[in-house]
């Protein structure tokens, strides 16, 4: 396990079949329990609301044990296949505003 002593927030964008859909809305409840987040503020100080596969956390986590989180949230259903992608919130915006 890495260690680190610095809250970074991380973008978790998940790639599904449509057919899924039901399922992510009931998981993206459940992951707004445990504190993750559906709108951030950028670093001009912008609010952004995120698309519907895609949430955000401000933790002391690295991206690999948040990947280890999300997936330990599917190891009863194992017949379903998604994409998952974790960055650091700055690499998401570029990302996104290139």
């Amino acid at each position: 396990m890495e260690s680190k002593n610095s809250f970074d927030t991380y973008i978790i964008s998940f790639d599904y079949p449509l057919s899924y859909f039901p399922f992510f809305l009931e998981l993206k409840s459940l992951m707004h329990d445990m504190n993750f987040a559906s709108i951030v503020i950028d670093k001009n100080g912008m609010l952004r609301e995120l698309d519907i596969n895609t949430l955000a956390i401000t933790t002391l986590l690295v991206e690999s044990e948040i990947e280890d989180l999300i997936m330990s949230m599917f190891s009863d259903l194992s017949d379903i296949e998604f994409g998952l992608s974790v960055m650091k919130i700055d690499d998401y915006f570029c990302r996104i505003y290139k």
